[in-house]
Formats: C-alpha cells, sequence, structure tokens
C-alpha cells in the first residue's frame, strides 16, 4: 500500500511537471514536424532536442556511437540507470506521418520530468537520441557499438490510436522482466536500492492504474496536434 501511494504521488508529481510544460512542449514537436529530416541527415531536429535537455539540467554527449545525429543526455548517478530513447527522423517524400516528432519531444519531456527525483533518490536519467529509425534502423547500429550497455531499462513511446504497454528484452539480449499486463514496467522496482523514487517514477510516467501505457495527461496535446 505504501508503495502505491508513493507510486501516485510521484505520478502527480511528474505529470504535473510535463502539464507546467504544456505549451513549450507542443511548439518543440511542431518545430520539428514543420521541419522534416530524414535518416541521419537530423542536424537541426537532434540540435533542438539536445539544446532543450542541455537547457534543463543535462550533461549532453553529441555525435555518440560514430553517428552525427545521435546524442546521449544524463542527469544523475548511480543505479538504476534509466533511458528514454528519443527518435526524430523523417519519412522520405512523407515528413513526420509516424509522429517521430512527438516521440523525440515526449522522452526529453519525461527525462526532464524526473530529473527532480534525482534530488533525494539515487539513479541515473538518460535521453537518448537514436536517428534514422525509419531508413535504416539507426538503433541496430547503436546497439553494437555500445550506446546501450548497462542499461536497466530502456524505454519509448510511440503515437497510436490506443495505449499498450509492450517489454522488449532483445535489444539488450538478456532478460528484464517487463511485465505488460498488470503493473507495466515493474521490473524496474525489482532491481532498486537507493532509486526507488527515481525507478517508481519512471514507472509513473509510463503506466497509469491498468497498467496501459500512457506518457501523462500533457502528451494528449502533442497527439491532437499531428497534423502527418
Amino acid at each position: 500500500m505504501d508503495r502505491m501511494l508513493d507510486r501516485n504521488r510521484l505520478k502527480q508529481r511528474v505529470t504535473a511537471d510535463v502539464d507546467r510544460r504544456r505549451k513549450e512542449l507542443i511548439e518543440l514537436s511542431l518545430n520539428i514536424h514543420a521541419n522534416p529530416e530524414v535518416a541521419f541527415e537530423e542536424h537541426k531536429s537532434a540540435a533542438v532536442l539536445s539544446e532543450f535537455l542541455e537547457a534543463n539540467g543535462f550533461v549532453v554527449e553529441r555525435g555518440i556511437c560514430e553517428i552525427s545525429t545521435a546524442f546521449r543526455a544524463t542527469a544523475g548517478s548511480g543505479e538504476p540507470r534509466i533511458a528514454l530513447l528519443a527518435e526524430y527522423d523523417a519519412l522520405p517524400g512523407v515528413g513526420h506521418g509516424c509522429g517521430h516528432n512527438i516521440i523525440g519531444t515526449a522522452s526529453c519531456a519525461a527525462g526532464i520530468a524526473l530529473k527532480p527525483l534525482l534530488e533525494d533518490s539515487a539513479g541515473t536519467v538518460m535521453v537518448i537520441g537514436t536517428p534514422a529509425e525509419e531508413a535504416a534502423g539507426g538503433k541496430v547500429y547503436m546497439a553494437a557499438r555500445g550506446a546501450f550497455q548497462g542499461l536497466d531499462c530502456a524505454m519509448m513511446v510511440h503515437p497510436g490510436n490506443r495505449n499498450t504497454a509492450d517489454g522488449y528484452d532483445a535489444l539488450f539480449n538478456t532478460t528484464i522482466g517487463l511485465d505488460n499486463t498488470a503493473t507495466g514496467f515493474n521490473a524496474l522496482l525489482n532491481n532498486t536500492t537507493g532509486g526507488q523514487n527515481t525507478a517508481v517514477g519512471a514507472q509513473a510516467l509510463y503506466s497509469n492504474t491498468e497498467g496501459q501505457a500512457n506518457m501523462a495527461n500533457g502528451f494528449q496535446a502533442l497527439y491532437s496536434n499531428t497534423t502527418g
């Protein structure tokens, strides 16, 4: 019961942070949408997202994994080590028909909302910019070059017409035990010591009380502003 109360409290806290940034997040998403860039050419998109994270206290490494438009933004230290994956490439000849402008913005917003929890809890929050998803499977190159080593969990959201939660372990070639039935990303809670608040906060961003993926109410506005 105490854990549930704590999770609900942290969910309210991170949701409020996202809601407070509503206008800024919509503008960021629409900026990327209006300036579509295809695989490995996402220079403007990577720049605006990484600068947004940097302005909010993240330490940003650019050009990671020998890819000029990939980045890693980090806040905190220790375990658990949680990554939010940001996509931002567009479809050739179409633009942002797949909503990657929303994915990149949502992951950045999630990371920024989690960062204040690190003030009283151990843990590392990263936002990893993963370009070239549409045409080249950029994450494959990044995984082979060690981008995801040492993580306890990596998450992202994709815009769609329903809320679902899915867990995958193939990327890390290990079992991370994500529960996609009742409690969402509960595996984080089973692998935390001093980082409980960070882990619970991450779970709260992605899971409502029914266990469905739900990036917080503030992102509903981003979905309704996707025109592609």
